[in-house]
């Protein structure tokens, strides 16, 4: 299978997952990521910010980086500058475009 009829299936995967059952699984890996013993036991995290399409975590970063009673691992984010892709600490919502 070539590349075009793989994104092309992946997209329809994606496209067949209702809203409900993406949030379902969004609870579960938040519920997974504040849990895990090797995120505990972390200094750092490098995570992404979801695209449209992919399955959201900003909600466990943004409970993550609020939270007065977590202190690690502290967030990382990548952010391209020009041609460069850059990784810096998460700690402010507004810094995410």
């Amino acid at each position: 299978m070539d590349k075009h009829k793989q994104r092309k299936e992946v997209r329809a995967r994606i496209e067949s997952i209702s809203p409900g059952e993406s949030l379902r699984r969004a609870s579960a890996l938040s519920d997974l990521l504040s849990n895990h013993p090797v995120i505990a036991r972390a200094d750092y995290c490098l995570a992404y910010w979801e695209l449209p399409t992919e399955l959201p975590v900003s909600n466990w970063l943004l409970t993550h980086v609020a939270s007065e009673h977590v202190e690690k691992p502290k967030i990382l984010l990548p952010r391209k500058h020009g041609d460069d892709l850059e990784i810096y600490p998460f700690s402010d919502p507004e810094d995410v475009q």
